[in-house]
Parts: structure tokens; sequence; C-alpha cells
């Protein structure tokens, strides 16, 4: 759920599509825990599901397997490895402590217990208790990043792309029994969760593919995302929404939807922050929702709204820290590792 910034302005359009994702995820929460908050439930209900703004989160899997294809082609194991470290982790645990001291001032105490090694290392320890309450999917993304470093060390691209299918057909013949929100170390691999990831390593190998087509893309990805609500079968409902969901992403990987949106360009820019939103609009929905002991459509738009604002406003600042601390590492790891020149006498 968590990437670097696309080169220049080559993925602008996945960076604005992050966003999107992010918001959709933002909003399906703001009914959830509007409901279980208030015990009133919004009447908007009676006319739309919000389970379906939960495939957003699918989007982020897909975008998430098309941006670690690209890393897996550029970057070493250990200059992957640390970034990917850097990415998650200093966000993380910058939105924990947020939300430790929001929380404390609102209701007087925060339950520490949530706070463990097993919860802030986001390895696959099974059913506990998390921080923020959006961990799950960050579990699914380091176990994917560890995959990503094996195929690096492969070297050739051929083979990766073999076990990469071989890693889909095993999920998809074998995984039901391991599908799990939050999976333990021996269940996560073979989980269908990983499906999105696997599909976006795939979306980077046929990028360009009908390029000016982006809005068929769009169309028939929608259509797929929705197909879902007449389908029982768990894998089959798991496949319409993947194939759903890397449409949307190939679309919006073609260049001339991304042409469309500059650096600055307001979608861009909080797509850059979609990673902090996604941490901390659970954080600001609950402190609303019951610090207020307020109940109606005024309160939750309230929410939802600071919801969306608090979590890009601290998006943009870890993205900002993020992306300076990557170049100062990085310069310095460049120059730790500079040649010596040979050293001459000196002549008088």
């Amino acid at each position: 759920m968590s990437s670097d910034n696309p080169p220049k302005h080559q993925y602008n359009g996945i960076q604005a599509l992050r966003f999107v994702a992010a918001s959709m995820v933002t909003i399906y929460h703001s009914f959830i825990y509007y409901d279980n908050l208030s015990g009133t439930p919004i009447k908007f209900h009676d006319y739309f599901d919000p389970g379906l703004l939960s495939r957003g989160v699918a989007i982020f899997f897909v975008i998430s397997g098309f941006i670690m294809a690209m890393s897996a082609e550029r970057l070493s194991i250990g200059k992957f490895l640390w970034h990917r470290a850097l990415r998650i982790y200093f966000g993380y645990i910058a939105a924990i402590a947020i939300a430790v001291a929001a929380k404390t001032a609102v209701f007087g105490s925060y339950p520490m217990q949530l706070i463990s090694f097993k919860s802030v290392s986001l390895l696959p320890f099974g059913e506990i208790g998390y921080p923020l309450g959006v961990e799950w999917s960050l579990v699914y993304e380091i176990a994917f990043y560890a995959v990503i470093a094996v195929l690096i060390a492969l070297r050739y691209p051929a083979v990766r792309i073999a076990v990469m299918l071989v890693w889909m057909v095993a999920i998809m013949a074998f995984g039901g029994e391991s599908t799990h929100l939050l999976p333990s170390a021996s269940q996560i691999l073979l989980s269908q969760y990983n499906l999105g990831f696997i599909a976006g390593y795939f979306c980077w190998h046929l990028k360009g593919m009908g390029v000016g087509r982006f809005r068929d893309f769009f169309i028939l990805g929608i259509v797929l995302l929705l197909g879902d609500l007449i389908i029982t079968w768990p894998l089959m409902r798991e496949l319409f929404v993947v194939a759903g969901a890397s449409l949307i992403v190939l679309g919006a990987s073609d260049p001339r939807f991304s042409e469309r949106f500059a650096a600055d360009h307001p979608l861009v820019r909080w797509g850059n922050a979609s990673y902090g939103l996604y941490l901390m609009h659970v954080t600001i929905l609950g402190c609303v929702y019951a610090g207020s002991g307020q109940h109606g459509l005024g309160i939750y738009l309230t929410g939802l709204l600071m919801a969306l604002a608090g979590g890009i406003f601290f998006g943009s600042c870890e993205f900002t820290l993020y992306q300076r601390l990557k170049r100062l590492i990085d310069a310095r790891k460049k120059l730790v590792h500079a040649p010596v020149a040979d050293k001459k006498p000196v002549t008088l």
C-alpha cells in the first residue's frame, strides 16, 4: 500500500489512483466506525453497499505489485530492503505515536498492550491486536517484499515470471484454507490476498498494452469489481476483484492518462500522501465519532472530512521527511562506498 514515488511524471496516473483507493478505504471505514461507535447507521446504507468501497485495498495491492516489479529491475537486494523498511516503518511508528497522544487526549488513556514487538514488527503472527487497526494489509505487504527480495536474487526476468506464475497457481489450488486477514507465518504465502500483488507484478510487464484505451480499461475494471456481488464462490469472487483492479491499474499506467496529471496536481500530491492517510484515518474517525458523543449526518461528515484532511496532512509531512531521509542515507552510502584515489607522495 506504500511505495516510492515513481520516477518523474511517468506514473502520475498511478499516484492519482492511489489517492482514489485510499479515499475509498477511508469512506468505507467511516461507515463502519460510525455505525459501531454511534449505534445509529447512516440511512445511506439503504441505497448503497459500503462494502464496495473496500475494493480500494485490492487496487492498493495491485499498485504495490506494479511498483515492486519496477523496483526488482532497478535495485539491489540491500537497497530494495532498506528502502522498503524506511518507507513502511518510519511512517508507521510516527502514526502510532500520534495515535497514542490523540487517544490519550480524547479518552484519557490508550491500551498500551497493543504495542509490542509482534504488532510493531508487522510480521505474520496471526490473530493479535494492532495499534492502528489497519495493519493487516501491511503484514501482507511486508511478506510480499520478502518475495520480491528473492526475485531480485534470481536475476533472470524469465525465472522471476515463472516463480510468480507457480506461486499464483499454488494459491489458486491450495489457498482457501490459508486466506485470513491476520495470517500466521505458515498461512500467509498461500493466502488469496496475495493474488493482487502477483497481478500487479504482471501488470508492470504488460504496461503499454492498448495505449490510449485507458477508458475501456477503467470501464471494464469497474464492471469486474462490481461483478463479485453476484458471485458466491470465494476464489472466483477474489479473481473478479483482482482482475478488475488490475485493469484499472493498467489504465492508470497508460502514458496518455498520466500526462493529464502534472507533478503538482492535487491528486498526485495527495497520492504521495496516501500511505499516511491509510495509517491515520481510523484513529481520527474513532476520536471524532466516539469522542464527540454526537450522532447524525453532521458529525458523520465532520469525522470523514477530518479523517481525509488530517490523513493527507500527516501523509504529506511523512512523505516529505521520508524522501529527505532516503536521499540523505543514499548519499552517505554512496560516499562510503566510493573508491578512494591512490595517495601519491608529495615532493617538495
